[in-house]
């Protein structure tokens, strides 16, 4: 487990008097709870996200908080059966509400995602345009786990959420894209996410990466639990996985036909056949962020 996942908490038990602690200071009986000096520990309470660490985010999904300054919910579910929907937020150390999502299936039902927020306040909000979207609690209360967190799992035949107006801040511009997910299931997609099959495309997949072009760089597929970066510099494509490269491409920038992005398919017809726990986006240069991101992400999921 990380040293800075929210399971950890780093404290010790007094049993002999501490002279330098004053008679009046909270901490002043045998037996008080001190934290540890000099500790790298996480906080029980959520004061800060890789948000608030590396601004300027265009759009961003998570089941975890990310941003101090966002205090909506994470998602909004949809439950098997009655069809009723729920907003989910967050626990007070920044962990999505697991909890609530398990009282409101009752036991007996499956809740999907019909909404995934964006935590950035753009409104990039990506919505199912299914019955149902991606299941994340299971018909006998316990949520969907990827190595052992939260996450969705997307079906390979017709899961999607769709945000409309964030495919055209792509256009002509560097961009940094930052993914986790993992696992096939059944079908040949771990990941897919992009355009609806325009041309020019921009596609982002667990073994390929269309800019522009079909395929522009392909890779051995990426399978288990990973951080994927797709990263645009100038002219200059690079896809990393857990911050090893595994292929450059050089390709104009370019505008994108305004069809909408997709979470969970890319072109007409090819579903994601995995599990996502988180999509960040930034359509502006983060070469010298990107490594820090990728080690805030790690580090919480991995």
């Amino acid at each position: 487990m990380p040293i800075n996942s929210p399971d950890i908490f780093c404290y010790e038990i007094k049993v002999e008097p501490v002279a330098t602690i004053a008679s009046n200071d909270k901490y002043d009986a045998i037996g008080d709870i001190l934290p540890i000096a000099g500790t790298n520990c996480k906080s029980s309470v959520f004061t800060t996200g890789v948000l608030d660490d590396y601004p300027g985010a265009t759009a961003a999904y998570s089941l975890r908080r990310l941003s101090s300054s966002w205090t909506g919910p994470a998602i909004r579910v949809k439950r098997q059966f009655t069809f009723d929907e729920l907003d989910i937020g967050f626990k007070e150390n920044g962990d999505i509400d697991t909890e609530t999502m398990i009282d409101f299936s009752g036991g007996d039902a499956a809740l999907f995602v019909s909404t995934l927020y964006d935590q950035t306040g753009n409104g990039f909000h990506a919505i199912s345009q299914q019955t149902f979207g991606p299941r994340i609690i299971n018909t006998i209360a316990t949520p969907v786990l990827l190595e052992g967190k939260i996450s969705m799992v997307f079906d390979g035949s017709n899961d999607e959420t769709l945000t409309t107006d964030l495919l055209t801040e792509f256009d002509n511009t560097d961009f940094l894209v930052n993914v986790v997910y993992g696992g096939v299931f059944g079908g040949t997609n771990a990941f897919a996410m992009g355009s609806t099959g325009s041309v020019p495309r921009l596609y982002f997949q667990d073994d390929r990466w269309s800019y522009n072009t079909l395929g522009t760089m392909t890779w051995t597929d990426v399978t288990a639990q990973n951080v994927m970066q797709y990263q645009v510099n100038g002219a200059t494509q690079e896809a990393f996985s857990n911050n090893v490269t595994l292929g450059t491409a050089t390709e104009a920038q370019v505008d994108f036909t305004p069809t909408g992005f997709i979470l969970g398919r890319i072109g007409s017809a090819t579903f994601m056949d995995g599990k996502l726990q988180e999509v960040i986006i930034y359509t502006s240069n983060e070469v010298d962020n990107r490594i820090g991101i990728y080690e805030n992400m790690s580090s919480y999921w991995l």
